[in-house]
């Protein structure tokens, strides 16, 4: 696995970026921007019934400039993830990056809603596609050189899209589950319970009753998977506690995204790409991850590619004692900009290398 510098060299950084998070917490209080100068556009762009809207911002060069797409993770986020991207933008930025970011559907100004979620990753992807698809079109942009940076279930929509099209040069992938969405959600309920207070044995049943009830081809398999996971102290608590009659149930739709397995789209892929895993975290399994990006970008054989595994820090790469989800929601808003000093350092210089190829 690929290594990050010196302690020595990280020792300063770290300091130095501890500077930047702290202002660019007080600068977000003031509602500031504290980014390296350049523009920043309100955008907006169609994608099947959405209207979405964005920032397109520019870095402070003659351009045109490659571009970063973000890709949030799940739930209501926008443009700037609430202030949370700001260290991130102000990296890319600083590397010479376009940055476009824009409110989910349901969230901030972008008009439209969801559906069934059972497709929410091909909503997205498609929305991903059109973004590509837009920024193209703009002369500021260098069209060969447009990425993609995604977090959690980002980690998943990138995945999907290198499927779809040969437009992205490059990927970012930030927690991204190295497994596909049933065994992703089984880890999370399984750390959830251990979190909680249950025993290593008692989370890990919960993993597995979880996903052989999502995997079940019949009822009784169903039953007696989801029986078991209900009885699991903590688990109800995500799950529910409902087992539903025969006459309820049916086989999950195996053409659902949570069947989807982003490693296949990634043994595949010409691009380079950078996967970072957070030591600490209770949502995607970072050693399963980290093992099978590994592996899977070893099959594609792009040299940039490479792998990191931070320590201390959880799903968001942000310095934490358990990564556990409580103590995520006990987090204050500065606590969330406390990112790994190596975090942002790799991707700095991994951008950096891409520019001067």
């Amino acid at each position: 696995m690929a290594t990050s510098k010196g302690a020595s060299v990280l020792a300063g950084r770290s300091l130095q970026f501890r500077v930047t998070l702290t202002l660019l917490f007080l600068s977000s209080l003031l509602l500031v921007p504290l980014l390296c100068e350049g523009g920043v556009e309100e955008v907006r762009f169609a994608s099947g019934e959405f209207v979405i809207v964005g920032d397109l911002q520019t870095p402070d060069a003659e351009g045109p400039y490659p571009a970063i797409i973000m890709i949030h993770g799940d739930g209501g986020v926008n443009r700037s993830d609430s202030g949370k991207y700001a260290p991130l933008f102000d990296v890319f930025l600083r590397a010479g990056y376009a940055v476009l970011s824009w409110d989910k559907p349901g969230t901030g100004e972008t008009v439209g809603q969801f559906g069934d979620g059972a497709w929410i990753i091909t909503y997205r992807t498609e929305i991903l596609l059109d973004a590509i698809a837009f920024l193209r079109q703009q002369p500021s942009i260098d069209p060969d050189r447009i990425g993609a940076w995604g977090i959690s279930q980002g980690g998943i929509v990138i995945p999907m899209a290198l499927t779809k099209t040969d437009d992205l040069s490059f990927a970012i992938i930030v927690s991204g589950p190295g497994v596909d969405g049933i065994s992703q959600y089984g880890y999370l309920i399984g750390r959830y319970v251990v979190c909680e207070g249950g025993s290593e044995a008692n989370g890990d049943l919960a993993e597995s009753s979880y996903e052989n009830a999502a995997r079940a081809s019949s009822y009784e398999e169903y039953r007696d998977a989801r029986t078991t996971l209900v009885q699991i102290a903590g688990a109800p608590d995500i799950v529910g506690d409902g087992v539903l009659s025969e006459d309820e149930w049916h086989i999950w739709d195996r053409s659902a995204d949570c069947f989807f397995d982003p490693m296949d789209a990634i043994r595949q892929t010409a691009i380079p790409i950078l996967a970072f895993f957070g030591e600490l975290d209770k949502q995607v399994n970072p050693v399963r991850g980290a093992e099978n990006y590994l592996q899977a970008i070893s099959e594609a054989g792009h040299p940039d590619s490479r792998v990191e595994m931070l320590p201390g820090v959880d799903h968001s790469l942000v310095e934490a004692t358990t990564g556990c989800l409580s103590e995520r929601d006990r987090r204050s808003r500065f606590q969330w900009l406390q990112y790994a000093p190596e975090f942002l350092e790799i991707m700095e210089d991994w951008l950096a290398q891409l520019s001067s190829c």
